[in-house]
């Protein structure tokens, strides 16, 4: 629980006024004052006398703050353990598919894919059961019927783990999945005259053409949709998309001086 100054005031007023009064007392006997008669009033008296209502007036408010927080604390944890962790759902669901082998570089006989749960966001506390979480995964695979069925055991392994976790009061999550398509696999025929062209630039620069196939989304795939038959040129990356991921120069600017050619005609 979080203490503000509002919370600390009535406290510190009782105390204040305890101190008022504590000092009002002997410094009115030092005085011999009578205590009680209005007839040579001491003005230590009504010091003591303001300093003592403070106090008792501070002391409720100070309980009721202090006594009114821990009560807000214990409900809002009743309340949390009502609600379903959204993160053991998750948690499930990816151990799920990366025991049974729908996790990255997946192979299942013949069939060749992978599969990346990249972004995971929710939560904002230790001390807060985490009502939603947000995932963002993909599939990939160059067998269009074979990424379906990626897409579908990542789907049953969340709505699975959905049915398995439930709250203090027996209460489950849900689970929501959207999905979009944002590359199509494609294959350019061997004699495409693209493909030729590319691998006429290339040994004119003394280079050795090497036909490879890609398991990344590129501009190509929505050009070839779009019935432009188009080639990828290599341009130098290393280990993309890890940590290990870095550039080689000398291949990059081969790659500009060959795109250069094939794009103007000139060396």
């Amino acid at each position: 629980m979080t203490t503000t100054s509002a919370d600390r005031a009535p406290a510190l007023f009782c105390v204040a006024g305890i101190a008022v009064a504590a000092v009002a007392v002997p410094l009115a006997a030092a005085e011999g004052a009578p205590y009680l008669s209005f007839d040579a009033l001491s003005p230590w008296i009504v010091v003591y006398a303001i300093g003592l209502f403070t106090a008792l007036l501070a002391v409720p408010f100070a309980l009721h703050r202090r006594l009114g927080g821990l009560l807000e604390a214990d409900a809002r944890w009743e309340r949390a353990l009502l609600w379903w962790g959204a993160i053991a759902i998750a948690a499930l669901a990816i151990g799920k598919i990366h025991n049974d082998g729908w996790h990255g570089q997946i192979v299942k006989g013949a069939k060749r894919g992978t599969s990346n749960v990249g972004v995971i966001q929710g939560g904002d506390a230790t001390n807060v059961v985490t009502e939603r979480v947000r995932i963002r995964a993909e599939a990939r695979s160059h067998d269009s019927k074979f990424r379906t069925q990626i897409v579908k055991s990542i789907e049953k392994a969340f709505h699975d783990a959905a049915k398995e976790v439930r709250s203090a009061n027996g209460k489950r999550g849900k689970v929501t999945i959207d999905g979009r398509l944002d590359y199509d696999s494609f294959r350019l025929a061997d004699d495409e005259p693209c493909v030729l062209a590319v691998e006429s630039a290339l040994r004119s620069f003394g280079l050795t053409p090497e036909r490879k196939v890609s398991n990344g989304g590129l501009d190509a795939n929505w050009m070839f949709v779009h019935r432009i038959p188009t080639v990828t040129l290599g341009c130098g990356q290393v280990s993309p998309h890890t940590v290990s991921e870095r550039l080689d120069i000398n291949a990059f600017l081969h790659a500009c001086r060959v795109a250069t050619k094939l794009a103007t005609g000139t060396e």
